[in-house]
């Protein structure tokens, strides 16, 4: 009976009205199974067709947010490492169709073409990372909020993929954009004899420039060598190609949807040497990696 006063009230201090409940029940289907007819009168769903949505993380800050937040996109300021693996400050002139390289113009003038955006950070997602906690507690606590909050994003796990920038940008942490690699990719390589690609390939696509009806396969694996994934007989290629196809076939989707997500290739493997806690953002995002997962 409270719930139409406690919704007025998180309006009023700017809480977004794509508020959901654990019942995935937005502020608009609350007030129409809860809320008086005075309540219903204060959300009319069709007097906002343009309104800005702003949202507030489990710290009650708020934090304005689009389609395109927590993306790579042009003329966005970003940071990506050098020759030497330090990372500098720049600004995207250039994105692949496909989003999965870009040119950069760094602060120094020096221009980076064919940079994969897999190993790109977004202004935002540098701030969080330098204003980083360490406490695990403090982890846990932000990954519960973020995997409570992923049906306000979308029925389908296609419609929650293509808003993870948004997804990324409501995090009090640093969560990379997840990146997957199709599964022509990896059938092209088999015949061309070459091996699982590598992060620093630039081969990954970011979730956000899916299809809706894609398909996302998450693989979990261990190593066949010291150094690599596979062994020197494709093994593992040749098995995850498999799945994936047999995935495709009983989900009754076209195999150019089908998509992987595989450490080798979708972590950026560059990050760890110098930037090893950039390379945990990646360890501590992936519940939600697997929950964005078919």
């Amino acid at each position: 009976h409270d719930r139409p006063e406690a919704i007025q009230l998180l309006i009023e201090n700017g809480a977004s009205v794509e508020l959901v409940d654990s019942a995935g029940h937005d502020v608009y289907e609350l007030g129409r199974l809860h809320a008086s007819q005075q309540t219903k009168s204060l959300l009319p769903r069709q007097n906002h067709p343009e309104r800005q949505t702003t949202l507030i993380n489990a710290r009650g800050q708020r934090i304005p947010s689009d389609l395109k937040t927590g993306t790579i996109c042009n003329n966005r300021v970003v940071w990506s490492r050098d020759t030497h693996g330090k990372y500098r400050r720049g600004v995207v002139t250039y994105l692949s169709p496909e989003g999965s390289t870009c040119t950069i113009k760094n602060q120094d003038g020096a221009t980076n073409m064919g940079t994969p955006t897999l190993g790109v950070l977004t202004d935002e997602q540098w701030q969080r990372y330098t204003n980083r906690e360490m406490d695990l507690m403090s982890h846990s606590t932000n990954l519960k909020v973020i995997l409570a909050q992923l049906p306000r994003f979308g029925k389908s796990l296609g419609e929650r993929r293509h808003r993870f920038g948004q997804l990324s940008n409501e995090s009090e942490a640093c969560i990379p954009m997840m990146h997957v690699i199709p599964l022509k990719v990896l059938s092209d390589r088999l015949r061309a004899g070459l091996t699982f690609p590598h992060s620093t390939d630039g081969l990954t696509v970011p979730v956000t420039s899916l299809s809706t009806s894609s398909l996302v396969v998450f693989l979990s694996h261990t190593r066949l060598t010291d150094a690599l994934p596979d062994n020197e007989h494709s093994v593992k290629l040749r098995g995850t190609i498999e799945a994936m196809q047999k995935f495709a076939h009983e989900r009754q989707v076209d195999e150019s949807l089908v998509y992987a997500w595989v450490d080798h290739a979708c972590i950026d493997q560059g990050s760890w040497q110098q930037y090893p806690d950039i390379g945990m953002c990646y360890v501590y995002a992936l519940p939600i990696f697997v929950a964005l997962s078919d």
